[in-house]
């Protein structure tokens, strides 16, 4: 998928498309998805966005990964993480 380099945050300011493990709950365990393309906010990275179809892709990742029980995952590969 390609993405614009920057978009404006919600604060007004410019967000860049950089790469970010997000770490969340799913269901009842933190799962990590590693390098995904997150806008950040230059205003000292505090504001996260998330693209529409990036949004999907993890929550696909996530259930993937807690179907198999790994603690992580990569977002554009099908290679898990864990044991």
């Amino acid at each position: 998928m390609d993405f614009p380099k920057t978009t404006t945050c919600v604060c007004g300011r410019t967000a860049e498309l950089r790469p970010k493990d997000v770490k969340t709950i799913y269901k009842d365990r933190y799962i990590t998805v590693e390098n995904v393309p997150v806008y950040l906010c230059e205003a000292y990275h505090q504001h996260v966005k998330l693209p529409r179809k990036v949004r999907a892709q993890v929550r696909k990742r996530l259930k993937l990964a807690y179907s198999k029980g790994y603690p992580f995952i990569l977002y554009k590969s099908d290679n898990l993480g864990g044991k």
